[in-house]
């Protein structure tokens, strides 16, 4: 309801236009408020349905990259843990991992591939659950650098600890990850390119311009830490 109140801000003219993100699925509401609306452009999140442009990180990219990095050094049992599968950010995170263990040639079971809300809680409810099975994982992509949080949380709450337990790779290169132990190696998105972009899109918008692309995608980087161990 309050990201419904936000788009509402351009009925009341107290704002021009309105750059938008959520991270969180859409219900139908927030579409229905977009759709009514041409002075707003989509950033970093998918609203499906909504006819805005839109401004994204390339999400598939970074899940191939992500995976090649712990496919080079050495793992072949990698798991996968996702914030909400509605979400189209984490299906192509995700996307980019099945491509890089396809290209690999590598397998995983069903059971190595997770859901759940971004919160610490669920990391270290899917660090449980993977390290109750018969077969674990080496080494996990987790669609989010907060998960990573949650991740290492389960660790050393089996006095474990990572890397040498479980090699780890994130997305997103939130602030803190070079402030864990160990630090986060991670996919950096371009943040500021994203906010500019939009901005200039924004602009155009509100000088009438209708040239507009429906959507643009910008490359992500990776970034090396000490989250990885060599096998």
């Amino acid at each position: 309801e309050k990201e419904c109140q936000f788009i509402r801000w351009l009925d009341t003219c107290q704002v021009d236009g309105l750059l938008f993100t959520t991270n969180r699925p859409d219900n139908g509401l927030l579409r229905k408020e977009v759709q009514r609306h041409e002075r707003i452009v989509l950033l970093d999140e998918d609203i499906p349905g909504s006819k805005v442009p839109k401004v994204f990180a390339d999400n598939v990219q970074g899940g191939r990259i992500a995976t090649e990095k712990l496919i080079a050094a050495g793992h072949r049992h990698i798991a996968f843990v996702g914030g909400p599968d509605k979400l189209m950010s984490v299906r192509e995170r995700y996307q980019g991992f099945c491509t890089a263990m396809e290209r690999a040639g590598l397998s995983w079971p069903p059971e190595w591939v997770m859901y759940g809300d971004y919160q610490c809680e669920f990391g270290q409810q899917a660090l449980r659950t993977l390290f109750s099975q018969p077969v674990r994982p080496t080494a996990v992509f987790a669609a989010s650098d907060y998960l990573v949080l949650g991740l290492l949380d389960g660790l050393r709450a089996s006095g474990l600890q990572a890397p040498e337990a479980l090699s780890l790779v994130g997305f997103d290169d939130a602030n803190y990850a070079d402030f864990t132990q160990p630090r986060i190696s991670t996919i950096r998105q371009p943040a500021r390119e994203l906010g500019r972009t939009a901005v200039n899109i924004m602009m155009r918008l509100l000088n009438d311009d209708r040239d507009i692309p429906a959507e643009t995608r910008l490359p992500v980087e990776w970034i090396g830490r000490d989250s990885i161990k060599i096998c």
